[in-house]
């Protein structure tokens, strides 16, 4: 038992009138139950802050986790590492924000992903093979050297 009390024992050089004394088992009693009643929070987490990865959505997706729930495929993704990354041409856009563009297994429908729009356009493939694009209102994205996505006659991204 002393030498589990001893363990316990601290030395305390910044105290004045110490002379290589140590704490006796009752301070180390005192001590721990200060710091353990210090240590009790009763009232729990402050209200309005939530736990990290608390965050899901309608779907399950953790946004903090970077997932975005896509109809497309039915499930939560990362766009960044299923999508094709589209960089913008246009100068009238945030040079650095990238939109994102998911595909079917088929590739028969896309999904388009526009920062700064929280959900995601879906775009329906029309045209021969060789001569097909994937259409939604006036954007129009078709594979050329990666794949261009114009709105109107103007061409605002363009990617591998």
């Amino acid at each position: 038992m002393s030498k589990v009390l001893r363990c316990l024992q601290i030395p305390l050089p910044f105290v004045s009138g110490f002379s290589s004394r140590f704490l006796g088992i009752r301070h180390c009693l005192v001590l721990g139950i200060v710091l353990g009643i210090g240590a009790c929070n009763p009232a729990g987490p402050p209200e309005g802050n939530q736990l990290p990865g608390a965050d899901l959505d309608a779907h399950g997706c953790r946004g903090s986790a970077g997932y975005r729930w896509s109809p497309l495929l039915g499930e939560c993704v990362r766009i960044w590492e299923r999508g094709v990354r589209l960089s913008p041409q246009d100068s009238s856009l945030d040079q650095t924000l990238a939109a994102y563009v998911l595909f079917d297994s088929l590739q028969s429908a896309a999904e388009l992903h526009l920062p700064g729009v929280e959900a995601p356009i879906a775009m329906s493939r029309s045209g021969a093979e060789g001569a097909h694009r994937w259409e939604a209102d006036s954007l129009v994205l078709y594979p050329w050297k990666g794949y261009v996505l114009r709105v109107h006659d103007r061409v605002i991204y363009h990617g591998e």
